[in-house]
C-alpha cells in the first residue's frame, strides 16, 4: 500500500489489471519448392498450420512443389494441411471477413488464366477456397485429388473447378457457390452425399 499527501491522506491501491484478449490465429504462411533436377533426396516434412487461436485457428498456409515426375515432366503439387483446425463457420458468408481457410486468389484483370494443379492434398481438416478475382472466367483444375477425408474445397461464385482423378473414396467434400460448377471424376466413389440448395 502506498499513500499520497493530499488533504488528508488517501490510501492509494495499486492493481495489476491482466485483461486478455480473444484473436484468431495467423495463417500458416507460403512454401514454394522448385526442384529443377531429377534427384529428390528430401524426405521431411513441411508444415504450415494455422495458428492456434482463442476465438478461431489461422487457415493453412501452402506448400506448392513443382518437381520433376518419373517420365522427366514438371509437376505441380499442392499441400494444405491444417492440424485438425476446423473454421467457426463450415460456409463462407463473407469472403472478406472470414478465416481459418486457405485461399488460392485468381490473377486480376480480364487475361487471367485458368489454374492447373496435377496434384492437390488437402488433410488435417484442411479448407481449400478459390477466390475468382478476375472479371474473366477462371477454371480451375485438379488432376489429383488426394487427402484424409476431412477436408474441403471451397469454389468461388460462377466458376468451374473440375477434379479429373482423385483418391476413391473421393477425399474432401466440396461446397460449390452461386454459379458456380463443380465436375467429379467419372466413376469415382463418394461416401456421403449432402445437397443444401439454400
Amino acid at each position: 500500500m502506498a499513500t499520497c499527501d493530499l488533504l488528508e491522506p488517501q490510501p492509494v491501491y495499486l492493481v495489476c489489471l491482466c485483461i486478455q484478449l480473444a484473436g484468431g490465429g495467423g495463417g500458416g504462411g507460403r512454401i514454394a519448392i522448385w526442384i529443377s533436377n531429377s534427384t529428390n533426396d528430401f524426405r521431411g516434412a513441411f508444415n504450415t498450420y494455422g495458428g492456434k487461436g482463442f476465438s478461431e485457428s489461422g487457415g493453412s498456409g501452402t506448400v506448392y512443389v513443382k518437381a520433376l515426375n518419373s517420365t522427366g515432366s514438371m509437376e505441380s503439387t499442392l499441400i494444405i494441411d491444417n492440424d485438425n483446425a476446423v473454421p467457426d463457420n463450415i460456409y463462407i458468408a463473407d469472403k472478406l471477413k472470414d478465416s481459418c481457410r486457405t485461399y488460392i486468389l485468381t490473377e486480376q484483370g480480364n487475361t487471367a488464366k485458368d489454374l492447373t494443379f496435377d496434384h492437390v492434398y488437402i488433410n488435417g481438416d484442411g479448407h481449400l477456397a478459390f477466390r475468382k478475382t478476375s472479371s474473366a472466367s477462371v477454371d480451375v483444375t485438379i488432376n489429383n485429388l488426394h487427402g484424409d477425408l476431412s477436408g474441403m474445397v471451397h469454389s468461388s461464385v460462377d466458376q468451374k473447378v473440375q477434379i479429373v482423378d482423385s483418391d476413391s473414396p473421393i477425399p474432401a467434400s466440396f461446397r460449390v457457390y452461386d454459379k458456380a460448377t463443380v465436375q467429379l471424376p467419372a466413376g469415382g466413389e463418394i461416401s456421403i452425399l449432402l445437397i443444401d440448395t439454400h
